[in-house]
């Protein structure tokens, strides 16, 4: 008994050094690559990412596919009704931003692992497909961007400064990502936390848009709640259409042993059905299923048919308090 109090609290340690480290990752990013008033999504969807692609990264080199997987789709689930719907209660969205244009592509992003999720792998050619996507989409997201109106706070030169803090706020997040995905794995040693898989998307999810709660309420309470909305969809998409498919060519080369690598008649077998990613069917079920949920009501939002209020946030954090229930109970099923 005594042991296993220890190995829950070792657990508990390491989540809470890791969420402190994300935080001021998450942070410092922010700072160093975007402007306060929010005027340049993009930057800000960048500085928001960054902790969520290191604790994926750090995941898929410790060969935990559960975890990566689960981070990517919870963090994306997270932003998209749990942040964006308590700042959108703060600061309602009066009229969305030029670079609303991109919100519709959430859907089809999420639809691609939906469908992939019939094999219950994702493979190479899925990545190719999501990269391809994320490139139209950034042929978009610039054309936005040079339509825009002009920022009501201008950048200034990018300063000896802010690129320290950018490559500290990147240091900072690998440690901190080394202390989560270890806290995640040392906590499946007791059933009371459900798989590994579930610890991964409410708790570790929720302590990596914990940051951009702050951020995208105080970018909406400055004036440009569609700005903040817009750096949410970033994000979002950056998961879906850049990191998924980096996790999914990394898994390639950590599934081969280095043996079988040796033998240059083995040279294709990495890249074979059998070594792609494991798609975890609580996160096909769950997650996937309600990013494409929120996709589809992104669309009316960026056509301006429909304005995200108090009624409308109420609804998404409640429906993200639903989320994390279901994962709770779907994980401890699981066991």
């Amino acid at each position: 008994m005594f042991q296993a109090m220890d190995g829950r609290a070792e657990s508990g340690a390491m989540i809470m050094v890791a969420a402190a480290l994300l935080y001021v990752a998450t942070r410092m990013a922010v700072y160093a690559l975007a402007r306060p008033d929010g005027s340049d999504p993009g930057r800000g969807a960048l500085g928001q990412w960054l902790p969520i692609a290191a604790t994926t990264t750090v995941a898929i080199l410790s060969r935990r596919a559960d975890i990566a997987v689960a981070v990517i789709f919870g963090t994306s689930v997270a932003c998209l009704s749990l942040v964006l719907g308590s700042a959108m209660y703060l600061t309602p969205m009066q009229s969305p931003p030029v670079s609303r244009k991109v919100w519709p592509f959430v859907l089809p992003a999420a639809l691609l692992p939906m469908m992939a999720g019939f094999s219950a792998h994702l493979t190479w050619w899925h990545a190719l497909m999501l990269l391809a996507l994320g490139g139209a989409i950034l042929a978009v997201w610039r054309e936005s961007a040079e339509v825009a109106e002009e920022p009501s706070s201008p950048r200034r030169p990018q300063s000896g400064f802010k690129r320290a803090m950018a490559l500290a706020a990147i240091a900072i997040a690998c440690i901190g990502a080394h202390f989560a995905v270890s806290g995640a794995i040392a906590a499946n040693s007791s059933p009371r936390f459900g798989s590994t898989a579930t610890l991964a998307a409410t708790v570790l999810s929720a302590l990596l848009v914990l940051p951009t709660l702050g951020t995208a309420s105080a970018v909406a309470q400055r004036g440009n709640p569609g700005l903040a909305v817009s750096a949410l969809v970033g994000t979002v998409l950056l998961n879906l259409c850049l990191l998924l498919p980096i996790a999914i060519l990394l898994w390639y080369p950590l599934s081969t042993t280095p043996a079988r690598l040796a033998n240059f008649r083995d040279f294709k077998l990495p890249w074979e059905s059998t070594h792609a990613l494991p798609y975890d069917v609580m996160a096909w079920r769950i997650e996937t299923v309600i990013v494409v949920v929120l996709g589809f009501g992104l669309i009316p939002a960026s056509m301006g048919r429909l304005k995200i209020g108090r009624l409308e946030s109420v609804l998404l954090v409640t429906g993200y308090g639903v989320y994390v229930v279901l994962m709770a109970v779907f994980g401890l099923q699981m066991i």
